[in-house]
């Protein structure tokens, strides 16, 4: 944490870029789009709960859903 930095604040158009030389992008030098100082174990310990919680959700659902039929695939 003593190394992180707030970058990538001013905010234009285009996908998110560390190229300083594309133009169209959003550049950041740092590759940080944020401000990751005001990250904590805890925050990340709750983002990661709820995306295991999501995961286990998601398996659930799918051990539930019946099986296709035996054969070829259907055409598309």
């Amino acid at each position: 944490m003593e190394r992180a930095v707030a970058d990538g604040a001013a905010a234009s158009a285009g996908p998110l870029t560390r190229d300083p030389r594309d133009k169209a992008g959003h550049y950041s030098p740092s590759g940080v789009f944020g401000d990751p100082t005001l990250a904590t174990w805890q925050k990340g310990e709750r983002i990661v709960t709820g995306v295991i919680e999501d995961i286990l959700k998601d398996l659930d659902e799918l051990a539930r859903a019946p099986l296709p039929p035996p054969g070829p695939p259907a055409e598309r």
